[in-house]
């Protein structure tokens, strides 16, 4: 009798290791599944990211080119300034030989 409980026992044993190896099994799956799942999020964030990047430089790129046209119109601006200085003070000695002929005579 004690052999048959002994012997049942042992049956009972190894159906709870099948049954643990099984789970197991079923859980490894599982984790390599989650992993696979866990690199398609990594790799679409690292996209995200990229191209996130890429608008910033977008945006840096139009800035600085903005940035290149206000200076191309200051430089034309302080070119027409430096000719109507160089008007002005053609005009000034122009005047200041007349009154100089002036004074002479």
């Amino acid at each position: 009798e004690l052999r048959c409980e002994f012997g049942a026992d042992l049956e009972r044993l190894g159906q709870q290791q099948d049954t643990q190896s099984s789970e197991l099994v079923i859980l490894g799956r599982s984790v390599s599944t989650l992993g696979d799942d866990v690199t398609k999020v990594l790799s679409t964030v690292h996209g995200l990211k990229t191209q996130e990047q890429s608008s910033q430089l977008a945006t840096l790129g139009l800035k600085a080119q903005s940035q290149s046209s206000e200076l191309a119109a200051f430089g034309t601006s302080v070119s027409a300034l430096a000719g109507d200085v160089s008007k002005l003070r053609a005009a000034v000695d122009a005047s200041t030989a007349q009154d100089h002929s002036s004074q002479v005579a």
